[in-house]
């Protein structure tokens, strides 16, 4: 069914009170319904209908569809014992987004105090596990609608009724110092929310009652009034609907309702969460990637016409901020809109912090490969140029060590130009012009950065420095020979 529909929203209204006081006749005439009525129990269990809104007004309400929920009347003969009422009241009101509690008669006696002391137990029960369900209560066969001291007595007995039986609620549940008036449990305003119907039937062979419809059309519209104020939410979707009921089966089959109910609906609230917030952070990700690789295309021109990589990140920073703040907005969204709002709002604030992580780490990676691919293109560019005047210069001051060295260092002796290659190896070069090698190596990374832009130059010290010294070997050895001949011809004279 939720396929076929595509899941829609839905409003659930539920109606809780004893056997025979009129429950399913108050639907029926609500919404035109057709649950069984008789004299005697009709209800087992629970019913439920279906009920489709017209398309403009489910636009302007938010929801498409009411889920009625019909009840076994309470303190039946067949069920003597409470715990049976418990699992009712409480299933009714927990998969409800609004109750009404129906009361027969002008009279509050047991059976009603009862009902509402049942009401109170599932009510607790409900917000200790995060539930909001609102609460409307209908007084029927009133037989003088008119008369305001009687029926304001009346509302004060359900009010005092609905304390007292919040106090014993309390105590049995161990929360005592929490609640202490109904008030505490549920907003609850008796000026509107309590409704007064009279009887549908006057007598016997008499028509029925058109009093009991036009206050059964003003309740209705109340309803309506409320949802439209946002008073009443539909915050429930056809698929969280079918969770609720099945979770919250479960729990109340339990001991210890608020235990197993907190165990089983947060961890799969908790999870949802998970899925839907990784979902959204893998779309962030390859959303910063796109812009990333869109950066990556303009980074040649970028090099030839000079601008900076800041530029280019500059612009990545306009698509991670996008992201961001639309993340930022989805978890705002998502725990808002969720049906059990209060419960998941408590992960809220660690998701968000995940956010600026995620988001973080997605600037950082992308950064990284914009200015690596920047270093990268901007040595092709300048390599061509680079190569050959940095060989120049190497040159110039390999002559120049080379020179000074020939004058302050002692050269060993050779007859020939090839005897002298002899010295050349790398251990003699090292040990004998290692400091003059340090220094000239050092100088030119130094420089070809600073020139290049480049930030890393791979150096391989055993090649590179060997050939460095044969150079400047090479050079000492042509400074050689003219020395050795101008002795030589000290000498002759």
């Amino acid at each position: 069914m939720t396929e076929h529909l595509h899941d829609p929203r839905v409003l659930v209204i539920s109606v809780v009170g004893v056997q025979s006081s009129g429950k399913s006749t108050l639907l029926n005439s609500m919404f035109g319904l057709r649950f069984p009525v008789r004299a005697g129990r009709c209800t087992r269990g629970l019913f439920a209908r279906f009920l489709k809104i017209e398309e403009n007004l489910a636009k302007e309400l938010g929801f498409k569809y009411f889920i009625i929920v019909d009840t076994e009347g309470i303190k039946s003969i067949d069920h003597d014992d409470h715990r049976y009422d418990n699992e009712l009241v409480t299933f009714a009101l927990s998969i409800a987004n609004v109750t009404i509690f129906n009361i027969s008669g002008e009279n509050i006696g047991p059976d009603v105090a009862g009902i509402l002391q049942i009401a109170a137990h599932a009510l607790m029960r409900m917000k200790e596990v995060d539930i909001e369900c609102r609460c409307k209560i209908v007084q029927q066969r009133v037989s003088d609608l008119t008369a305001a001291d009687r029926n304001k007595g009346s509302a004060d007995k359900i009010k005092e009724t609905l304390n007292e039986a919040t106090k014993f609620a309390a105590e049995d549940e161990g929360l005592e110092g929490r609640y202490k008036e109904f008030s505490d449990v549920v907003h609850l305003k008796f000026d509107k929310d309590l409704q007064y119907v009279p009887s549908l039937w006057t007598g016997g062979m008499a028509p029925p009652n058109h009093m009991y419809g036009e206050k059964v059309i003003k309740i209705k519209r109340g309803l309506l009034r409320d949802i439209r104020n946002k008073i009443i939410t539909p915050d429930l979707s056809l698929s969280t609907f079918t969770d609720r009921v099945r979770d919250v089966w479960s729990a109340v089959k339990e001991e210890n309702f608020v235990f197993n109910f907190k165990d089983s609906v947060r961890a799969v609230d908790f999870n949802q969460f998970c899925l839907y917030y990784n979902e959204r952070i893998v779309k962030m990700r390859q959303a910063i990637m796109d812009k990333s690789n869109g950066c990556l295309g303009r980074v040649k021109f970028a090099v030839e016409i000079g601008n900076s990589v800041e530029l280019l990140i500059t612009s990545l920073e306009d698509e991670v901020e996008k992201q961001s703040e639309l993340l930022r907005d989805l978890v705002e969204k998502y725990v808002l809109d969720h049906p059990r709002r209060s419960m998941i709002s408590r992960h809220k604030r660690g998701f968000l912090e995940d956010v600026h992580i995620a988001v973080k780490d997605a600037r950082q990676q992308a950064q990284q490969r914009i200015t690596e691919e920047y270093e990268i293109k901007k040595l092709e560019h300048n390599l061509p140029n680079l190569g050959p005047k940095w060989l120049v210069r190497m040159i110039t001051d390999v002559k120049e060590v080379a020179s000074t060295t020939a004058v302050t260092k002692e050269i060993p002796h050779a007859n020939t130009f090839h005897g002298y290659l002899l010295y050349t190896d790398s251990d003699y070069l090292h040990g004998r012009y290692k400091h003059e090698l340090d220094v000239l190596w050092k100088k030119w990374t130094r420089e070809i950065k600073q020139e290049s832009g480049i930030t890393q130059i791979q150096i391989y010290p055993n090649i590179s420095r060997s050939r460095l010294g044969l150079k400047i070997k090479l050079l000492l050895s042509k400074r050689k020979t003219p020395v050795k001949e101008k002795a030589k011809r000290r000498k002759m004279k």
